[in-house]
């Protein structure tokens, strides 16, 4: 009663125009069957307004289609079929299921068309969201079924993108106790940042960790750059980058440059083995020595005084300070051979030895540069006090790893939700 009592209080206000009486006559009885009202401008239109929600199907020319089960269509190019409003904090559109789909929508748009025509598109003009989705597994979710033939764009179940400057954020994902943005992949990429000119991914954590990454056989994170770094670490009060690893902690394939200082148990080089490359390699260690000491030497042949002066690079003397000598005749013994004259204008001065013959020289010098003075390597220092108790190869004094001033536990895998793939919906009868 309520229904044909709303319909029949309505029905006068409706407009008729020339040919469409009949179409507006079915409008109205399919109106009153859904308790929505209609109105009709060139085509066909339906329109209610209530206490709560509201729904309007407008059509200014072409046509505009209700059908019985409530299924909105428009043929009117920017028209489009269904409108929503809400005023007074009211909802525009609120669709619910008790078992299927509660709004679903589709778009016909042919892949030929290079137009960006979306099949749900949210405006929002105050501080909340245009799309908001809420639900106990899958709040928001969109797939990418399939690459369609002749398509050869970027394809994504779900798009973001912001034009609001350094503050817009294209996708944002928040968690209070989970992930706050988790990407899969069965064969491909499970997140992929890309930017023109700012940062493609940028992770952050007040306490944990800003960005993790884990992988069982392959790369837990791969960095790559074609003209820039292709990684960077930074720490304003802690270390920048920290590896672990057995046997080796990193591999560098190529040159590594370092400004500051390194501190190592011990160095060497390492090449194929000259003699037999293919089947052993060549370790040589390095010289170490308490102070920042440079080594020079050559061979000179002295001249028929049985001298020969000794010209070192013209920077040598603004380089290096403290200098030793070692003479070695070579050929014939030379007891009274020494170094006539010290270093002076980058040169020395060796005498007292037979004419002609040879002899190997070497001269050390402490660095006096700027950075040298600046930063001059200890030979002995108390540890800190949170080093204190601690080893720095604590395995070679009966003591387990964990004892080790550089030890870090091992990162513990987060873990991942589980993920079940979710079902299409299927298209509402």
């Amino acid at each position: 009663m309520k229904r044909n009592k709303q319909r029949s209080n309505h029905q006068g206000s409706l407009t008729k125009q020339g040919a469409g009486k009949e179409t507006e006559k079915k409008a109205i009885a399919q109106a009153g069957r859904r308790g929505i009202l209609g109105l009709l401008k060139k085509g066909l239109g339906v329109a209610a307004a209530a206490t709560g929600a509201a729904v309007l199907v407008q059509a200014e020319s072409g046509t505009a289609h209700a059908d019985s089960v409530g299924n909105f269509s428009s043929s009117v190019q920017g028209t489009p079929a269904v409108t929503a409003a809400g005023t007074n904090s009211a909802l525009g559109i609120q669709a619910s299921s008790d078992g299927g789909t509660a709004l679903y929508a589709t778009s016909n748009i042919p892949l030929s068309s290079s137009a960006i025509t979306p099949t749900i598109y949210g405006v929002n003009n105050a501080h909340s969201p245009a799309i908001y989705g809420e639900g106990p597994v899958w709040g928001v979710w969109g797939a990418n079924t399939a690459q369609p033939a002749g398509f050869t764009g970027t394809q994504a179940g779900v798009f973001g993108t912001s034009n609001a400057g350094s503050n817009g954020i294209g996708v944002y994902g928040d968690s209070t106790d989970g992930y706050g943005v988790q990407g899969s992949s069965y064969r491909g990429t499970g997140v992929y940042g890309s930017s023109a000119s700012g940062t493609a991914v940028y992770g952050s954590s007040s306490q944990g960790d800003g960005v993790y990454g884990a992988s069982t056989s392959g790369l837990g994170g791969f960095f790559y750059s074609q003209s820039s770094s292709g990684a960077y670490a930074y720490s304003a009060q802690s270390t920048g980058l920290i590896a672990v690893g057995t046997p080796n902690a990193a591999s560098f394939y190529g040159n590594v440059y370092v400004s500051g200082s390194i501190s190592k148990g011990g160095g060497s080089f390492l090449i194929d083995h000259p003699l037999d490359p293919v089947n052993k390699s060549l370790f040589h260690s390095f010289v170490e020595s308490p102070d920042m000491k440079n080594i020079y030497d050559g061979v000179v042949q002295l001249d028929q005084n049985g001298e020969a002066a000794v010209t070192l690079p013209a920077w040598f003397s603004a380089l290096n300070s403290d200098y030793r000598y070692q003479l070695t005749a070579i050929g014939a013994a030379a007891p009274g051979l020494h170094i006539a004259q010290e270093i002076t204008n980058n040169q020395f001065k060796i005498a007292g030895g037979p004419a002609g013959i040879k002899v190997s020289w070497q001269v050390t010098g402490i660095r006096q540069d700027a950075w040298a003075k600046a930063y001059r390597i200890p030979v002995e220092e108390n540890k800190s006090a949170t080093q204190k108790g601690l080893y720095h190869h604590p395995e070679l004094f009966g003591h387990p790893k964990e004892k080790g001033i550089a030890y870090q536990a091992t990162p513990v895998t987060p873990k991942a939700p589980t993920f079940t793939k979710p079902t299409l919906p299927t298209k509402p009868r």
